[in-house]
Protein backbone atom coordinates (compact mmCIF):
# COMPACT_ATOMS: atom_id res chain seq x y z
CA UNK A 1 0.00 0.00 0.00
CA UNK A 2 1.26 3.58 -0.90
CA UNK A 3 1.65 5.97 1.77
CA UNK A 4 0.98 10.23 1.74
CA UNK A 5 1.84 11.96 4.75
CA UNK A 6 0.75 15.37 5.34
CA UNK A 7 2.89 16.92 7.78
CA UNK A 8 0.95 19.94 9.20
CA UNK A 9 -2.93 20.15 9.56
CA UNK A 10 -4.09 23.17 9.32
CA UNK A 11 -7.47 24.37 7.36
CA UNK A 12 -4.97 23.89 3.82
CA UNK A 13 -3.32 20.54 4.64
CA UNK A 14 -6.79 19.22 6.02
CA UNK A 15 -8.62 20.43 2.93
CA UNK A 16 -5.55 18.63 1.02
CA UNK A 17 -6.61 15.38 3.30
CA UNK A 18 -10.14 15.63 2.55
CA UNK A 19 -9.58 16.10 -1.20
CA UNK A 20 -7.23 13.29 -1.64
CA UNK A 21 -10.17 11.18 0.37
CA UNK A 22 -12.76 12.23 -1.77
CA UNK A 23 -10.72 11.17 -4.78
CA UNK A 24 -10.27 7.74 -3.86
CA UNK A 25 -6.93 6.89 -4.69
CA UNK A 26 -6.64 3.36 -4.96
CA UNK A 27 -4.22 1.66 -1.87
CA UNK A 28 -3.27 4.76 -0.84
CA UNK A 29 -2.66 5.57 3.20
CA UNK A 30 -3.27 9.27 3.94
CA UNK A 31 -1.36 9.95 7.55
CA UNK A 32 -1.59 13.28 8.90
CA UNK A 33 0.79 15.16 11.55
CA UNK A 34 0.98 17.75 13.98
CA UNK A 35 2.05 18.60 17.31
CA UNK A 36 -0.92 19.81 18.23
CA UNK A 37 -3.43 17.33 19.43
CA UNK A 38 -6.85 19.06 19.04
CA UNK A 39 -5.87 19.54 15.24
CA UNK A 40 -4.98 15.59 14.59
CA UNK A 41 -8.09 14.86 16.27
CA UNK A 42 -10.37 17.14 14.44
CA UNK A 43 -9.05 15.89 11.36
CA UNK A 44 -9.41 12.54 12.24
CA UNK A 45 -12.88 13.55 13.16
CA UNK A 46 -14.00 14.67 9.54
CA UNK A 47 -12.72 11.90 7.95
CA UNK A 48 -9.65 14.03 6.36
CA UNK A 49 -6.89 11.61 7.18
CA UNK A 50 -6.58 7.34 7.99
CA UNK A 51 -4.42 7.92 10.39
CA UNK A 52 -2.76 10.96 12.67
CA UNK A 53 -0.28 11.11 14.73
CA UNK A 54 2.30 13.71 16.99
CA UNK A 55 5.37 11.66 15.86
CA UNK A 56 7.17 12.14 13.24
CA UNK A 57 8.79 9.26 12.42
CA UNK A 58 4.64 7.32 12.33
CA UNK A 59 4.06 10.11 9.68
CA UNK A 60 6.73 9.81 7.54
CA UNK A 61 7.55 5.84 7.97
CA UNK A 62 7.56 4.00 4.37
CA UNK A 63 5.62 7.39 2.66
CA UNK A 64 6.44 7.34 -0.78
CA UNK A 65 5.12 11.44 -0.90
CA UNK A 66 5.48 14.23 2.08
CA UNK A 67 3.31 16.98 1.83
CA UNK A 68 4.67 20.02 3.84
CA UNK A 69 1.90 22.66 5.27
CA UNK A 70 3.97 24.60 7.31
CA UNK A 71 4.67 27.80 7.50
CA UNK A 72 8.02 29.30 5.52
CA UNK A 73 10.09 29.30 8.80
CA UNK A 74 9.81 25.91 10.07
CA UNK A 75 10.94 24.18 6.36
CA UNK A 76 14.36 23.36 6.91
CA UNK A 77 13.89 22.35 10.88
CA UNK A 78 11.35 20.12 9.51
CA UNK A 79 13.14 18.96 6.90
CA UNK A 80 16.53 18.38 9.07
CA UNK A 81 13.89 16.26 11.40
CA UNK A 82 12.57 14.07 8.96
CA UNK A 83 15.09 13.38 6.31
CA UNK A 84 17.26 10.44 7.69
CA UNK A 85 13.33 8.50 8.34
CA UNK A 86 12.70 9.50 4.50
CA UNK A 87 12.57 6.02 1.99
CA UNK A 88 14.75 5.67 -0.97
CA UNK A 89 12.80 7.54 -3.89
CA UNK A 90 10.33 9.61 -1.38
CA UNK A 91 9.42 13.05 -2.80
CA UNK A 92 8.89 15.95 -0.20
CA UNK A 93 6.21 18.88 -1.47
CA UNK A 94 5.02 21.46 0.12
CA UNK A 95 1.86 24.22 0.15
CA UNK A 96 2.92 27.38 1.42
CA UNK A 97 4.76 29.26 -1.35
CA UNK A 98 8.16 28.14 0.08
CA UNK A 99 10.88 30.50 -1.82
CA UNK A 100 14.01 29.33 -3.72
CA UNK A 101 16.14 30.27 -0.87
CA UNK A 102 14.35 27.98 1.64
CA UNK A 103 14.21 25.83 -0.66
CA UNK A 104 18.13 25.39 -1.80
CA UNK A 105 18.71 25.72 1.95
CA UNK A 106 15.91 22.60 2.85
CA UNK A 107 17.71 20.71 0.09
CA UNK A 108 21.12 21.09 1.99
CA UNK A 109 19.21 18.30 4.69
CA UNK A 110 17.93 15.94 2.58
CA UNK A 111 19.26 12.55 1.75
CA UNK A 112 20.34 12.40 -1.79
CA UNK A 113 17.76 9.42 -2.76
CA UNK A 114 15.19 11.77 -1.51
CA UNK A 115 13.75 14.99 -4.51
CA UNK A 116 12.21 18.14 -3.48
CA UNK A 117 9.28 19.56 -6.06
CA UNK A 118 7.79 22.83 -4.35
CA UNK A 119 4.39 22.75 -4.57
CA UNK A 120 1.86 26.33 -4.08
CA UNK A 121 -1.89 26.59 -4.36
CA UNK A 122 -3.15 29.86 -5.63
CA UNK A 123 -6.36 30.02 -3.52
CA UNK A 124 -8.60 32.69 -4.30
CA UNK A 125 -9.96 32.66 -0.50
CA UNK A 126 -7.98 31.05 1.83
CA UNK A 127 -9.47 29.38 5.32
CA UNK A 128 -9.00 30.84 8.57
CA UNK A 129 -9.20 27.81 10.86
CA UNK A 130 -10.45 24.04 10.33
CA UNK A 131 -13.88 24.70 10.59
CA UNK A 132 -13.33 26.31 6.77
CA UNK A 133 -11.58 23.08 5.72
CA UNK A 134 -13.28 21.78 2.22
CA UNK A 135 -12.65 18.68 0.01
CA UNK A 136 -13.31 21.22 -2.78
CA UNK A 137 -11.01 24.03 -1.72
CA UNK A 138 -8.25 23.13 -4.90
CA UNK A 139 -10.83 22.67 -7.54
CA UNK A 140 -10.15 24.44 -10.76
CA UNK A 141 -7.66 26.34 -8.80
CA UNK A 142 -3.81 27.04 -10.33
CA UNK A 143 -1.45 24.88 -8.58
CA UNK A 144 2.12 25.88 -8.68
CA UNK A 145 4.24 22.98 -9.19
CA UNK A 146 7.93 24.14 -8.64
CA UNK A 147 10.58 21.53 -9.35
CA UNK A 148 14.10 21.74 -7.58
CA UNK A 149 17.03 20.85 -9.91
CA UNK A 150 18.29 17.00 -8.58
CA UNK A 151 14.34 16.56 -8.81
CA UNK A 152 13.31 13.90 -11.79
CA UNK A 153 10.24 13.48 -14.04
CA UNK A 154 9.26 10.72 -12.08
CA UNK A 155 8.99 13.04 -8.62
CA UNK A 156 7.64 15.90 -10.73
CA UNK A 157 4.50 13.14 -12.03
CA UNK A 158 4.16 12.23 -8.56
CA UNK A 159 3.41 15.22 -7.55
CA UNK A 160 1.19 16.76 -10.46
CA UNK A 161 -0.82 13.44 -10.15
CA UNK A 162 -1.37 14.52 -6.52
CA UNK A 163 -2.60 17.87 -8.11
CA UNK A 164 -4.75 16.34 -10.27
CA UNK A 165 -6.35 14.01 -8.63
CA UNK A 166 -7.36 17.47 -5.56
CA UNK A 167 -9.38 19.15 -9.32
CA UNK A 168 -5.98 21.69 -9.36
CA UNK A 169 -4.50 22.78 -12.81
CA UNK A 170 -0.90 22.16 -12.27
CA UNK A 171 1.22 25.67 -13.27
CA UNK A 172 4.76 25.00 -14.09
CA UNK A 173 7.19 27.98 -12.66
CA UNK A 174 10.67 28.61 -12.10
CA UNK A 175 11.98 29.16 -8.42
CA UNK A 176 12.81 33.04 -9.44
CA UNK A 177 9.79 33.56 -11.49
CA UNK A 178 7.57 32.31 -8.47
CA UNK A 179 10.22 34.35 -6.10
CA UNK A 180 9.06 37.36 -7.50
CA UNK A 181 5.66 36.79 -7.78
CA UNK A 182 4.95 35.74 -4.52
CA UNK A 183 6.85 39.60 -3.46
CA UNK A 184 5.01 41.56 -5.58
CA UNK A 185 1.26 39.84 -4.54
CA UNK A 186 1.44 38.06 -1.34
CA UNK A 187 4.17 40.01 0.44
CA UNK A 188 4.60 43.34 -0.45
CA UNK A 189 0.50 44.19 0.10
CA UNK A 190 0.86 43.00 3.80
CA UNK A 191 4.50 44.95 4.36
CA UNK A 192 1.89 47.91 3.18
CA UNK A 193 -0.59 47.50 5.45
CA UNK A 194 2.41 47.04 8.46
CA UNK A 195 3.75 50.31 7.16
CA UNK A 196 0.02 52.54 7.11
CA UNK A 197 -0.51 50.88 10.75
CA UNK A 198 2.59 51.80 12.07
CA UNK A 199 2.62 55.61 10.57
CA UNK A 200 -0.91 56.21 11.60
CA UNK A 201 -1.02 54.36 15.37
CA UNK A 202 2.63 56.00 16.35
CA UNK A 203 1.20 59.46 15.19
CA UNK A 204 0.68 61.89 18.02
CA UNK A 205 -2.96 62.61 16.88
CA UNK A 206 -4.07 58.74 17.09
CA UNK A 207 -6.31 59.06 19.66
CA UNK A 208 -8.48 61.62 17.49
CA UNK A 209 -7.77 60.54 13.74
CA UNK A 210 -8.54 56.88 15.04
CA UNK A 211 -12.19 58.45 14.95
CA UNK A 212 -12.04 58.64 11.09
CA UNK A 213 -10.67 54.92 11.22
CA UNK A 214 -13.94 53.66 9.14
CA UNK A 215 -14.09 50.45 6.66
CA UNK A 216 -11.42 51.81 3.98
CA UNK A 217 -8.92 51.81 7.08
CA UNK A 218 -9.79 48.84 8.25
CA UNK A 219 -9.82 46.79 4.47
CA UNK A 220 -6.25 48.84 4.06
CA UNK A 221 -4.80 47.74 7.01
CA UNK A 222 -6.24 43.99 7.88
CA UNK A 223 -3.20 42.29 6.62
CA UNK A 224 -1.43 43.58 9.23
CA UNK A 225 -3.55 41.15 11.21
CA UNK A 226 -0.93 38.36 9.71
CA UNK A 227 1.59 37.01 12.23
CA UNK A 228 4.63 38.99 12.71
CA UNK A 229 7.28 36.42 13.03
CA UNK A 230 5.92 34.63 9.68
CA UNK A 231 6.26 38.18 7.90
CA UNK A 232 9.55 38.59 9.09
CA UNK A 233 10.49 34.86 8.02
CA UNK A 234 8.94 35.35 4.06
CA UNK A 235 10.38 38.54 3.68
CA UNK A 236 13.63 37.83 4.92
CA UNK A 237 14.09 34.51 2.71
CA UNK A 238 12.61 36.30 -0.14
CA UNK A 239 15.10 39.42 0.67
CA UNK A 240 15.95 39.98 -3.25
CA UNK A 241 12.88 39.94 -4.93
CA UNK A 242 11.29 41.74 -2.21
CA UNK A 243 13.57 44.52 -1.81
CA UNK A 244 12.82 45.14 -5.61
CA UNK A 245 9.74 45.85 -5.53
CA UNK A 246 9.69 47.83 -2.48
CA UNK A 247 11.28 50.29 -4.60
CA UNK A 248 9.00 50.25 -7.28
CA UNK A 249 6.52 50.95 -4.68
CA UNK A 250 8.18 54.09 -2.88
CA UNK A 251 8.92 55.37 -6.87
CA UNK A 252 5.14 55.40 -7.90
CA UNK A 253 4.61 56.75 -4.79
CA UNK A 254 6.85 59.33 -5.26
CA UNK A 255 5.68 59.69 -8.66
CA UNK A 256 2.27 61.01 -7.14
CA UNK A 257 3.56 62.89 -4.43
CA UNK A 258 5.43 65.13 -7.72
CA UNK A 259 1.96 65.11 -9.31
CA UNK A 260 -0.77 65.90 -6.73
CA UNK A 261 1.70 68.80 -5.98
CA UNK A 262 1.81 69.91 -9.65
CA UNK A 263 0.39 68.08 -12.56
CA UNK A 264 -2.88 67.02 -11.67
CA UNK A 265 -4.11 65.61 -15.09
CA UNK A 266 -1.17 63.32 -14.99
CA UNK A 267 -2.39 61.85 -11.47
CA UNK A 268 -5.45 61.66 -12.77
CA UNK A 269 -4.16 59.66 -16.20
CA UNK A 270 -2.30 57.02 -13.56
CA UNK A 271 -5.54 56.63 -11.12
CA UNK A 272 -7.91 55.84 -14.20
CA UNK A 273 -5.31 53.05 -15.25
CA UNK A 274 -5.23 51.65 -11.63
CA UNK A 275 -8.60 51.49 -11.73
CA UNK A 276 -9.15 50.18 -15.15
CA UNK A 277 -6.39 47.46 -14.18
CA UNK A 278 -8.15 46.16 -11.41
CA UNK A 279 -11.40 46.07 -13.36
CA UNK A 280 -9.55 44.09 -16.15
CA UNK A 281 -8.26 41.66 -13.19
CA UNK A 282 -11.92 41.56 -11.54
CA UNK A 283 -13.59 40.61 -14.68
CA UNK A 284 -10.93 37.87 -15.67
CA UNK A 285 -9.29 39.82 -18.40
CA UNK A 286 -5.53 39.73 -18.13
CA UNK A 287 -4.07 37.78 -21.29
CA UNK A 288 -1.84 40.00 -23.56
CA UNK A 289 -4.26 40.16 -25.66
CA UNK A 290 -5.80 42.83 -23.68
CA UNK A 291 -3.97 46.01 -24.78
CA UNK A 292 -5.67 49.48 -25.25
CA UNK A 293 -7.69 50.35 -28.43
CA UNK A 294 -4.83 52.20 -30.67
CA UNK A 295 -6.43 55.54 -31.83
CA UNK A 296 -7.96 55.80 -35.23
CA UNK A 297 -7.11 58.30 -37.85
CA UNK A 298 -10.33 60.36 -37.20
CA UNK A 299 -9.14 60.17 -33.44
CA UNK A 300 -5.79 61.52 -34.40
CA UNK A 301 -7.79 64.45 -36.62
CA UNK A 302 -10.14 65.15 -33.87
CA UNK A 303 -7.51 66.08 -31.23
CA UNK A 304 -6.05 68.88 -33.71
CA UNK A 305 -9.27 70.57 -33.22
CA UNK A 306 -10.49 69.44 -29.99
CA UNK A 307 -9.11 69.69 -26.91
CA UNK A 308 -8.11 65.78 -25.57
CA UNK A 309 -10.43 66.33 -23.00
CA UNK A 310 -13.90 67.51 -24.75
CA UNK A 311 -12.99 64.80 -27.70
CA UNK A 312 -12.66 62.16 -25.07
CA UNK A 313 -16.11 63.28 -23.49
CA UNK A 314 -17.62 63.35 -27.11
CA UNK A 315 -16.23 59.74 -27.54
CA UNK A 316 -17.62 58.44 -24.43
CA UNK A 317 -21.30 59.91 -24.87
CA UNK A 318 -21.44 58.28 -28.52
CA UNK A 319 -19.51 54.93 -27.79
CA UNK A 320 -21.28 54.44 -23.86
CA UNK A 321 -22.81 51.33 -25.54
CA UNK A 322 -19.33 50.24 -26.73
CA UNK A 323 -17.24 50.47 -23.38
CA UNK A 324 -15.45 47.60 -22.04
CA UNK A 325 -16.38 47.09 -18.50
CA UNK A 326 -13.10 47.47 -17.32
CA UNK A 327 -13.27 51.08 -18.87
CA UNK A 328 -13.28 54.10 -16.59
CA UNK A 329 -16.50 56.25 -17.32
CA UNK A 330 -15.06 59.47 -17.14
CA UNK A 331 -17.12 62.05 -15.91
CA UNK A 332 -15.64 65.60 -17.05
Amino acid sequence: MDKIAILGLGPIGTSLGMALKKANIQNTEIVGFDRNRRAVSEASKIDAIDHGTRVYSQAVDGAQLIVLDLPGNEIVDTIKSIGPMLKTGSVITDTRATTSNTLVTAMDHLPTRTSFVGGHPLLKTSPNDLSQASDSLFEDVDYCVIPSKSAGNQAVSIVVGMVESVGAKPFFLDPAEHDGYVAAIMTLPALMSYALTNITTSSVSWRDMSRFSSWEYDSATRLAAKDPQALVADSISNKDALIHWIDKIIGELHSYRSDIDSDVEHLETDFIRAWENRAKWVAGSTSEDDKPDLPSARDTMASWVFSNRLWDRQKQITNANRRKPWQYPNKD
